[in-house]
């Protein structure tokens, strides 16, 4: 084990209904957290999670400390990082895929699912990206580079 971080439970659910302390079920309902190294710094873990505020943070292993947080929109319920490492692409269930350039803070929203989020990945060449929900797979051009 080389370093590990750890978030607080949540109170409230997504929807702002407060969780009942020790029932299982509403917290399996809650997004779970997701990290990714950064390829262009492997330093750098890239991470989300419910027990935060809606936030993607940026934690330096060599640090040990958080150098950097940007605000979110949505919950994240799946993310990736882009292989030259400037973007951020989350799906959420608000049926949006949101690419982040976290080096400008721009935003670029992608619409079109009819459900829930469920992965988004970039290709090798960084050029496109493909979001999968329940019902559908969708493939975009980036147009942030």
């Amino acid at each position: 084990l080389v370093d590990w971080l750890t978030f607080p439970g949540p109170a409230f659910a997504p929807d702002g209904t407060r969780l009942k302390k020790g029932h299982k079920v509403q917290y399996e309902l809650l997004p779970s957290s997701l990290a990714r190294f950064n390829p262009a710094n492997p330093d750098t873990v890239i991470y989300t999670g419910y027990g935060m505020e809606r936030c993607v943070q940026f934690y330096s292993l060599s640090q040990k400390a958080v150098v950097r947080t940007a605000a979110l929109t949505h919950w994240a319920t799946a993310m990736d990082v882009s292989p030259q490492g400037h973007l951020l692409a989350f799906g959420c269930q608000e049926r949006v895929v949101k690419l982040m350039d976290f080096e400008e803070g721009s935003f670029q929203d992608y619409t079109g699912h009819s459900d829930g989020i469920g992965s988004v990945h970039f290709s090798p060449c960084g050029k496109l990206l493909v979001s999968t929900s329940r019902s559908s797979i969708h493939v975009w051009d980036i147009l942030l580079q």
